[in-house]
């Protein structure tokens, strides 16, 4: 294959490397920046579903608990959840049922914390979620339990 002689000397047609890697830079930089802007958009949404997310918390007496296996065909809803039966009242401006609350069985730690305050009969504080409403869709989700002293 021939080139063409110039006035400087031989050169090619074809793109040269510096060409080229500038081309791709451009076209990396252009995809970095739509990623980036994706991820801008994801972050922008799920920090507005967190935003809508509302936490309402009263002294409760606890009467009852009741443990849910992993496997339960008969009511799948309330599997891997431990339903905790309280006095009955309002938590704050939601719509959460007012006699009964749910605790997933992942979180271990509001498990044993309940527990513990049920042994030593210690006061209890729970904080509902209002968004979170794993059973029934009017049971919500309990995601803080305070104990105070006596």
């Amino acid at each position: 294959m021939r080139y063409p002689l110039s006035r400087n000397g031989l050169e090619s047609k074809l793109p040269t490397r510096s060409r080229l890697r500038v081309r791709g830079e451009h076209s990396r930089s252009a995809s970095w920046r739509s990623g980036v802007l994706s991820l801008g958009i994801l972050l922008l949404g799920l920090s507005a579903a967190d935003s809508r997310a509302t936490e309402y918390g009263r002294a409760v007496t606890v009467s009852a608990t009741i443990a849910q296996g992993a496997s339960r065909p008969a009511y799948t809803v309330g599997q891997n959840f431990v339903l905790v039966v309280v006095n009955s009242a309002a938590w704050g401006a939601s719509s959460c049922r007012q006699d009964a609350v749910a605790i997933k069985k992942e979180d271990s730690h509001l498990l044993a914390q309940l527990l513990t305050a049920l042994q030593t009969g210690k006061p209890i504080t729970l904080y509902v979620d209002d968004t979170l409403r794993p059973i029934d869709a009017v049971i919500c989700q309990v995601t803080v339990i305070q104990v105070a002293e006596p």
